[in-house]
């Protein structure tokens, strides 16, 4: 299983919006849709493709809390604000996190999570963390 969590390192404000949220549906991806249907090549959130512009760095770590390695995610400001505007409105909702037309997590966003660090995890080992680490940041 992978887990999306927040890095408490660096914190930044967000932008409240008065726009209306859209429907669940709208941002409700079926689950049982083809890849083809639903995500493209590389890292996507929530629906949204990420590139490498979005992303400062991306590194395989030893998380000492879950004695299992992470990939530590560092976002660009770009990242940062379009990590943003994935959140809006998804808060009790599951995030679809995708990478090259594979699911590989669901979490759901009990809070918003802020800043600009981001961790991927879930039964890693060395190589397949740095496999996908490379091809997220190259």
């Amino acid at each position: 299983m992978i887990i999306l969590a927040a890095s408490a390192a660096l914190l930044s404000a967000v932008q409240v919006t008065s726009e209306p949220c859209p429907s669940r549906e709208a941002s409700w991806v079926e689950p049982d849709a083809p890849p083809a249907e639903r995500f493209g090549a590389g890292l996507w959130i929530g629906g949204q493709p990420f590139t490498a512009d979005d992303f400062i760095s991306a590194e395989v770590i030893t998380d000492t809390l879950l004695d299992a390695l992470v990939i530590d995610i560092r976002l660009s400001p770009q990242g940062v604000a379009r990590f943003q505007a994935v959140q809006r409105c998804r808060v009790g909702l599951q995030i679809e996190i995708s990478f090259d037309g594979r699911v590989i997590s669901r979490p759901v966003l009990n809070e918003p999570i802020l800043g600009n660090g981001l961790q991927l995890s879930g039964g890693f080992d060395h190589a397949s963390a740095k496999e996908l680490a490379a091809k997220i940041k190259p």
